[in-house]
């Protein structure tokens, strides 16, 4: 989070962080056996319906509510 709110031009990256603490926090166990590639889609939601996961969801949109509350303050700051 500080590394975001450190400097202006590091908000561009809250983005691909936020996405990959999301992504990265799907649980490969549970995908139903067929997986993504199996194009099931139950499955693959299924991977994302974990405490890891929502942990992981609350951190990235904290993240993005952070480096939203800066880029706000930022134009509106003199």
């Amino acid at each position: 989070m500080l590394a975001i709110l450190s400097k202006e031009q590091y908000l561009i990256l809250a983005a691909p962080i936020c996405l990959t603490l999301v992504l990265a926090s799907a649980d490969r166990a549970r995908a139903d056996g067929r997986g993504v590639r199996g194009g099931s889609l139950r499955g693959w939601i299924g991977r994302y319906r974990t405490r890891q996961a929502a942990a992981a969801t609350t951190v990235a949109m904290v993240l993005a509510a952070a480096a939203g509350g800066y880029v706000l303050w930022d134009q509106t700051s003199p």
